[in-house]
């Protein structure tokens, strides 16, 4: 069977959309564009309602629903909703004889004494004269192509129409009064070309003003743009107004760059901050620090001979500068540092750092993390050489636990308990014991804590089996029951006197009182208050 290289084709889920395939939207069905460009029917879909691109159906049959749908609502939000034409939808109802849903307003047809009215006077006053609406005299003026009464846009005449074209829009403008943008808008809807040139050109006379005064006051001089001004400018390569050429370095100047602050130098040499910076970063000179010192050949010598210590203090500067400059200049550290230092390693230790794991060599040999790693790193090991598991020990996990594993072989327990896990063999003497049925009944007789002593477990352990078994704590607190006595006091008093007087707490009596249904007495006075006030002539 041939294989179709095509379905193994790279997807283009998530490609950027091209032009062509947004022409196709909505043109052919979703799932064949998606094959055709591979990708997905979802996301074809979610491009199409996205761009709001309805999906051309063929003619299918009006099935009942729809028919009832028509003058429901609108022709364009049905043939939107059915995704049919407006066309289509309307003959529909009309076909049926159903009214539109917005009924259509009686219009009055147009006599010819009527039309030969418009554009005699202005479109207001002749639909107050005729009765009709404003925007009813427009369309009609509109569709005999009838100029407006008096507009106050001025109409173009033949004479300025056939100015168009012979000179620039700008200076035809100023000609004939009009704004540029009508001019260019006249032009382009006669579609008559320029034949001058639309940009001014320079002239020889107007570039040699060019950098001898601001861009602004040329520009206004010359009547060009400030942007075209700038831009002649630098087509010519020459500097603006004002401008100061650059001054190069001196070899004095540079041996100053780090020996004061910028800003001092800045105001000493007559130079910008900003450039003096760019210069010394450029010459890679650290920025000027009092505290720092300067190193000296004499300075150096000292260097190995004396602990760093000595040395920082004799020179007054920081140890961590003294062991730097020592760590350039590759110089070892003097034999009091030396002795003074971390012990040497020994062969034993070496064979600790190589064989066992990092945190099992850091307990091993008391020694801090990046001590070992640094080690490690001297000997040249970059992992861990680990020891095969041999059968005779895999047989040890079926007799002992993980635990006493470790400490047999000598691993470590998470070796162990990785080892147990890819193995797939079960502890055979776990930490914990199983309940018995005769620990089971002795659960909920006693307090937790008692029935933990007495089995010798820990009292979370019973707790968790008593809640599994779904039993109660031994001895659980009694509820004394309400008396018929009780229950007549309820209401004759407030909640908080009867909880007082019965020895209940206060929830309780106000529980007690509403699910028996009696109001609660503050109420039951203020009721009694209402009605003596309405029986009162």
């Amino acid at each position: 069977m041939p294989v179709d290289k095509e379905s193994f084709a790279k997807s283009r889920r998530g490609a950027p959309w091209l032009t062509d395939e947004l022409e196709l939207l909505g043109k052919i069905p979703d799932s064949v564009l998606a094959k055709r460009r591979r990708r997905t029917i979802k996301e074809v879909v979610a491009m199409r309602e996205e761009l709001r691109i309805a999906l051309k159906t063929g003619p299918r049959r009006w099935t009942r629903r729809e028919i009832l749908l028509l003058g429901t609502m609108t022709d364009y939000e049905l043939a939107r909703r059915l995704r049919r034409r407006n066309d289509e939808v309307r003959q529909q109802r009309l076909d049926y004889g159903i009214a539109p849903f917005k009924p259509v307003p009686k219009s009055r047809p147009w006599k010819p004494w009527e039309i030969k009215l418009l554009g005699t006077m202005r479109d207001a006053d002749l639909a107050a004269k005729l009765g009709r609406t404003v925007q009813a005299v427009k369309l009609s003026r509109a569709r005999e192509h009838i100029p407006v009464f008096d507009s106050l846009c001025r109409r173009w005449t033949p004479a300025e129409d056939a100015l168009l074209g012979t000179m620039r829009d700008e200076e035809l403008a100023k000609q004939i009064g009009r704004p540029l943008s009508g001019v260019l808008q006249r032009r382009l809807h006669k579609r008559i070309p320029l034949a001058v040139r639309q940009k001014r050109l320079w002239t020889s006379d107007e570039d040699r003003l060019l950098g001898t005064r601001p861009d602004e006051e040329i520009a206004r001089r010359l009547g060009r743009p400030v942007k075209s001004v700038q831009g002649q400018r630098q087509k010519l390569n020459l500097p603006a107004f004002g401008y100061q050429a650059f001054r190069p370095w001196t070899e004095d100047e540079e041996k100053l760059l780090g020996a004061m602050s910028d800003k001092d130098l800045a105001r000493k040499i007559h130079r910008a901050v900003g450039a003096i910076r760019l210069r010394r970063l450029k010459l890679r000179i650290h920025a000027y620090n009092p505290r720092r010192h300067v190193w000296t050949s004499a300075d150096e010598q000292l260097l190995g001979q004396r602990p760093d210590d000595q040395v920082a203090l004799l020179l007054g500067t920081t140890q961590k500068a003294v062991h730097h400059r020592r760590s350039l200049l590759r110089r070892p550290a003097s034999p009091q540092q030396q002795q003074a230092g971390p012990p040497q390693w020994s062969t034993a230790e070496d064979e600790i750092v190589r064989t066992q794991e990092i945190t099992e060599a850091v307990r091993l040999l008391k020694r801090t993390r990046s001590a070992i790693l640094n080690r490690r790193r001297a000997l040249g090991v970059c992992a861990i050489v680990r020891q095969a598991w041999t059968p005779e020990q895999d047989q040890l996990f079926n007799r002992l636990n993980d635990k006493e594993i470790a400490e047999k072989l000598g691993r470590t327990l998470s070796s162990v308990e990785n080892r147990r896990t890819r193995l797939k063999i079960p502890v055979p003497k776990p930490g914990w014991r199983f309940f018995t049925a005769e620990e089971d009944a002795l659960l909920g007789t006693a307090p937790d804590a008692v029935i933990a002593e007495r089995l010798g477990r820990h009292p979370s352990s019973v707790q968790t089996r008593r809640l599994r078994l779904g039993l109660r704590k031994s001895n659980p607190r009694k509820r004394r029951p309400w008396s018929p006595e009780e229950d007549a006091i309820l209401g004759a008093a407030s909640d908080t006197e009867i909880a007082a007087r019965l020895d209940r707490h206060i929830a309780t009596v106000c529980i007690r009182r509403q699910k028996l249904g009696i109001p609660n007495y503050y109420w039951q006075q203020q009721s009694g208050r209402q009605r003596n006030m309405k029986m009162k002539p």
